[in-house]
């Protein structure tokens, strides 16, 4: 089993003084953890690896649904969380592993894509006149409201490589999209947009991604009990097993001619 890393030292339950100690100390994680604490090839990290490139993929095939739908296919929520955290993570994070630095500069290139069809497309589907009128000042505001939360909460509580809000992000995302589904369905939108080739490889590279942080973070951020993240897991789990059986019925429903409702709307 790899070392473990070396926090930065002081009482994570009281925390530093000042916030400007606190990033202090998160950065000092860049020589806090030796080189030889991990590498490339061990095979959580390679599990890990093969988790990351199956978001990549599936945010691939949620943006080319959304194209092909000219709907948004990434609930707006999930969206502005998701940009933010890349961004902190690509721009302020210590990333060690050199394939994962690289996911998450792809991960910000590609959701650019996806935060231009989320205010484009999404407009349209905005049932509150405020909100439709000036939704194009209003999805650049809960990125920035997400970043603020995002980085104040890692600086924190010391989320070393922000996995720990990575997790929290996802279980949003994850009951977001069976929300979104429901809101379409009720409105009569069927599935447009939502991409089920991009639920299946989220659910995966979800799978690949926890079975790696399941070993990582204790490394990372010190042993202690992850009881939480164990919750989050299960949680996404459960989440995205449901959405692929809804998502599938509902295009079922549609290949057969059917107009799909949701479960809440069967009498």
């Amino acid at each position: 089993m790899a070392t473990v890393c070396n926090p930065p030292p002081g009482d994570p339950a009281a925390g530093p003084a000042t916030f400007t100690a606190a990033w202090d100390q998160l950065v000092s994680f860049r020589t806090a953890c030796p080189e030889g604490a991990f590498s490339f090839w061990d095979w959580y990290v390679l599990v890990g690896s093969a988790g990351g490139a199956l978001w990549v993929l599936a945010y691939v095939f949620m943006v080319w649904q959304s194209h092909k739908d000219q709907r948004y296919g990434i609930p707006v929520t999930a969206v502005a969380l998701n940009f933010a955290w890349e961004v902190i993570a690509t721009a302020f994070l210590y990333n060690p592993i050199w394939l994962w630095a690289w996911f998450e500069r792809a991960w910000v290139f590609i959701d650019l894509f996806i935060i231009g069809q989320a205010i484009y497309y999404g407009k349209k589907e905005q049932y509150n006149g405020t909100f439709a009128r000036y939704w194009h000042i209003l999805v650049p505001c809960f990125v920035l409201a997400a970043f603020l939360g995002q980085y104040t909460y890692i600086v924190q509580y010391r989320d070393h490589m922000g996995y720990q809000v990575a997790f929290l992000i996802n279980l949003v995302m994850s009951a977001s999209f069976i929300l979104l589904l429901f809101s379409r369905l009720d409105h009569g939108l069927g599935t447009a947009g939502l991409s089920l080739p991009g639920a299946w490889l989220k659910f995966l590279g979800t799978l690949g991604t926890t079975v790696m942080c399941f070993y990582l973070l204790p490394i990372v951020d010190g042993p202690g009990p992850m009881v939480f993240m164990y919750y989050i897991w299960v949680g996404i789990f459960l989440l995205d097993v449901a959405y692929i059986v809804f998502l599938t019925r509902a295009r079922s429903s549609e290949r057969r001619g059917l107009t799909p409702i949701s479960p809440g709307s069967q009498p």
